[in-house]
Formats: C-alpha cells, sequence, structure tokens
C-alpha cells in the first residue's frame, strides 16, 4: 500500500482536476442532449465510454495516434489487474502484479507512464519487499493516470475524427433488431451491430455451434451470430477449403466479441492457433474474448495457464451453459448503453 502522505498528494491532484474539469462537466449536463460537441463538452462519465467495445477501441486508437497509448493501456491494465485480484490466490496475484510492474512502471520499462517517482518507488517497492499485493494496490496510480486523461487528451478526442468514427458506427448499432441476427459461412456480415464469432471445433466434434446459436439467438435479439460452421461442406472439393480459411480470416475481423470453444473430441489446432492470434488483436481491436474447455479437453491445462499469464482479464469456463452466461452478461451491459 502507498503511505498516507502520497495518498494525501494524489488525492490532492485529482482535486484539481476534478476543479478544473467541474465547468465542462457542468456544460455537458446542462445542455440540449443533441447539442454540437464543443471543446468544453465532456461525457458525464469517461468511464462508460471506455467500458463499451466501440468506444474503448476508438479512444485507444486516437492514443496511439497522439503517442499517449500506453498511459490508457496502464490504466486498462490496472483497471483489469484489480478485477481479477479479487478472485486470484495470492501467487497468481503477484504474477499479475509484477507483469504491469515491468511493463509499465519500472524505469526505462518497455511502456512506461507517466506518474510521479514517491509513487513509483513505493510500488517496486511493495514486489522486492515481499508486501501483500492487495486488488487495490494500484488505486491511486489508476486514478491520477485517469485524471490525465481527461483533462490532457479527452476534450480533444470528442473533437476528433475518431470521436466522430465512434458516434458513426454508434447510430448503426442503434438499430434495434439487425436484418438478420445470423451469418454462416459462406455469407457476408457488413459488420453492423453487436457480433460474435463462434470460433472453436468443426471437424470431428459435435454441432454445438446450432444450439448455442439458437439460445444466443433468443436470449440475444440485437446479437449478430456468426457461424464458421457451414451446413452444407463438400469436403471433396478442395477448392471449398481456401474459401473457408479466407471467410473465417476476414470475419474474425468484423465482430465484435469472439467465442472460443475446445471440444473434447479433437485438438483443435487451428482454434488455438486463433486464440493465441487473437489474444494480441483483441486489445489493438476492441474485441471481447470468451473462452471455454470441455473438462475432458486434452489440452485445457495449456489453454488456462498460457491465458493466466498473457491475459489474466480472460476467465476461463468449462461448460457450454457458462460459457453462453458469460456472453449474455456481456450483451446485457453492451445494450444497457444503447437506446432501442
Amino acid at each position: 500500500m502507498l503511505s498516507q502522505s502520497t495518498a494525501t498528494s494524489t488525492l490532492a491532484l485529482a482535486g484539481v482536476a476534478v476543479t478544473l474539469a467541474g465547468g465542462a462537466l457542468a456544460y455537458y449536463m446542462l445542455a440540449p442532449v443533441n447539442a454540437k460537441p464543443t471543446k468544453w463538452r465532456i461525457p458525464q462519465d469517461m468511464r462508460v465510454h471506455l467500458t463499451k467495445p466501440l468506444g474503448g477501441a476508438c479512444f485507444r486508437r486516437y492514443c496511439v495516434k497522439h503517442l499517449c497509448d500506453e498511459m490508457y493501456d496502464g490504466w486498462a491494465a490496472m483497471t483489469e489487474f484489480k478485477q481479477m485480484a479479487q478472485r486470484s490466490t495470492p501467487e497468481t496475484r503477484r504474477a499479475l502484479f509484477k507483469r504491469i510492474l515491468d511493463l509499465y512502471i519500472r524505469v526505462d520499462s518497455e511502456r512506461e507512464v507517466n506518474i510521479d517517482g514517491m509513487s513509483r518507488e513505493q510500488l517496486v517497492a511493495a514486489y522486492e519487499n515481499n508486501q501483500d499485493i492487495t486488488p487495490e494496490i494500484f488505486d491511486e496510480v489508476a486514478a491520477s493516470i485517469f485524471s490525465m486523461l481527461v483533462l490532457g487528451k479527452w476534450i480533444d478526442y470528442v473533437e476528433s475524427k475518431w470521436y466522430a468514427e465512434y458516434q458513426e458506427l454508434s447510430l448503426k448499432n442503434k438499430i434495434p433488431v439487425p436484418s438478420s441476427n445470423y451469418v454462416e459461412c459462406l455469407d457476408n456480415y457488413d459488420g453492423i451491430g453487436l457480433s460474435i464469432f463462434l470460433g472453436g471445433g468443426i471437424s470431428g466434434c459435435v454441432d454445438w455451434q446450432k444450439e448455442m446459436k439458437e439460445s444466443l439467438n433468443q436470449g440475444c435479439p440485437r446479437l449478430v451470430v456468426v457461424n464458421p460452421r457451414r451446413e452444407n461442406f463438400d469436403t471433396s472439393n478442395l477448392d471449398e477449403t481456401p474459401k473457408q480459411i479466407y471467410w473465417e480470416y476476414a470475419h474474425l475481423r468484423k465482430v465484435t466479441a469472439i467465442m472460443f470453444w475446445f471440444p473434447n473430441e479433437t485438438l483443435c489446432p487451428i482454434t488455438l492457433f486463433e486464440l493465441g492470434q487473437w489474444c494480441v488483436l483483441s486489445r489493438e481491436k476492441g474485441v471481447h474474448i470468451f473462452v471455454g474447455c470441455d473438462p475432458d479437453y486434452a489440452r485445457k491445462e495449456d489453454v488456462v495457464v498460457q491465458l493466466r499469464y498473457e491475459r489474466p482479464d480472460i476467465k476461463v469456463v468449462f461448460s457450454r451453459t457458462d460459457l453462453e452466461a458469460q456472453v449474455k452478461e456481456w450483451y446485457t451491459t453492451c445494450t444497457a448503453m444503447v437506446p432501442e
């Protein structure tokens, strides 16, 4: 934990941030709903914007262009740490803490964030002195970074082309029920609205996608289900395989979320490859990832342990029912922010 003096200093900085932003926030709250954004108009809650898959992705693209993406990524990593740490063992929590420390906090680290020297030293000391790593250990630093993003970038962001793109795409997402909420390989998906790709076993395993598609279509009417399994696939026609591969490649890049399910009938080498790829790409593109393994899947432990280190924010589940529940919870959160 950080010292009382550091906490007081950080809270003072946060107080200044709130005071300076107060006028802009008051204007926003009193402005007409359809008022044109100005340099003094900021969202009531920047956090709400960043929890939206599209909002977070557009703001990060803005940060990349303005060479401050390490600040946004550092804040996001610390936010994820708190969520993960609350349900992790002390050993796992310590490993996650070290990863953020080495990547964002240490002096001359690969993606060093701009924080005060005392906070930096105390975080490093907490690890090196084997102090208890609590879920709240990054709270003060994360709050400081968030304030810097609000004051330094947010007002400019709402006037940028990235925010304009967000608004344009958000309007598309306001379609209550898509013209079709199911897309099957080799049909084309136009990329409009919330969508999920059903990644996972196809060859040599049961058609789990059919049951998942029916359940999601019923429980999530505004979610487009994108299914790579074809009802009719002539395996004797060698021309069909390249078409299948390209379709999957293209449509993985169109969806809002990707589900990976590993059944027990096969090792699913292609799905393992795609999961590894999208563990990295999903951060850049703002795509949400869901992962589930059958309890008897041969490489279950590999999937769990690799994700624990590379993407501790992803909770692996061990039944399709739990996987479906995760998707429905995410869908409910997203649609709650998008008017009918």
